[in-house]
Order: structure tokens, then C-alpha cells, then sequence
């Protein structure tokens, strides 16, 4: 078990430690290090570990460490960044940096429009920030909604 580094167009890996650069890169777990690419994935219920970058990154599965893409994908769980244009995770333990972010939310979120669907903690800083959930935190930003169990409305600070 060493490290391995794959250039291509296409590279494919069922369990990989080290560095993908190509087109597209696709990995299953243990991956962990880095994957450089237009496009670079997991298959669905896979983790990773480690840097992607690239155009758009899908990860199917938990992710721990840094994506930083125009797209970033996680269906699963983020522990770490996500910094691009769109970041969406089923749910953040971090940071989401970009124009737009979305993810059930214990952590931070920077950017233009951020969204928090589920679970609300940590801090929102953009002109639009929304929270369909109670939410446990600040909101910084031209506007600021958060609907609380009951679905009561509260728009910048003042229930409604």
C-alpha cells in the first residue's frame, strides 16, 4: 500500500491513496489525498478523504477535507470546505464559501443566497439568508428568514 499517482482523461479506481489528475477521475473508498479533474466523483455510498478541484465535484457519499469547484456535490455528510459557486450537501459540519449554498447546517456559510434546510446552527453571512428550521445561530445579511418548528415566520429578526 503505497501512493500512486494517475494521469489521464478517464481514471477509474476501486480503492486509490494518492493523486488523480485527468478529465474525469472517479474513485471508490479508501481515497484519500487528492483528485484534480473537470469532473471528479464517487459512487453512491462511498466516502472521501482528501482535496478535490475541479469543475464540478459529486461526491455520493460522506466527504471529510476540501472541495473546491464551480459545482460541489455531496449527497451525504461535509466535514470541512466547500468553496465554489454552488455547494450543496445533505448536511454541513463546516464551512460552505460561494454565491450559493444549501445544506442542513452546523457551521458556516458565506455567500450571496445561503439556505439551511432541516437543521439550523451556526452562522449564515450573505444578502439572502433562509432557515426552514429553528435556528441556533446568526444570520448576517440584507435579508433573513427562518421559519421555526411551528412554521412561524421570522424576517430579519422580527416574527411575522
Amino acid at each position: 500500500m503505497g501512493l500512486e499517482l494517475m494521469l489521464g482523461v478517464r481514471n477509474k479506481k476501486e480503492s486509490h491513496y494518492g493523486v488523480q489528475v485527468g478529465f474525469m477521475n472517479e474513485s471508490c473508498y479508501p481515497h484519500h489525498v487528492l483528485q484534480m479533474g473537470l469532473y471528479n466523483r464517487t459512487p453512491a455510498g462511498e466516502e472521501y478523504r482528501g482535496l478535490q478541484t475541479g469543475l464540478f465535484n459529486i461526491l455520493n457519499g460522506d466527504a471529510a477535507g476540501v472541495q473546491v469547484g464551480a459545482v460541489n456535490l455531496v449527497d451525504g455528510v461535509v466535514y470541512g470546505l466547500q468553496a465554489g459557486a454552488v455547494n450543496l450537501a445533505n448536511f454541513v459540519g463546516g464551512f460552505q464559501a460561494g454565491v450559493l449554498n444549501a445544506a442542513s447546517l452546523a457551521g458556516v456559510q458565506l455567500g450571496v443566497a445561503n439556505g439551511a434546510f432541516g437543521i439550523g446552527a451556526g452562522v449564515q453571512v450573505g444578502l439572502l439568508n433562509f432557515v426552514d428550521a429553528e435556528f441556533n445561530g446568526v444570520q448576517a445579511g440584507v435579508i433573513n428568514v427562518a421559519l421555526d418548528a411551528g412554521y412561524n415566520r421570522c424576517f430579519n429578526g422580527v416574527k411575522v
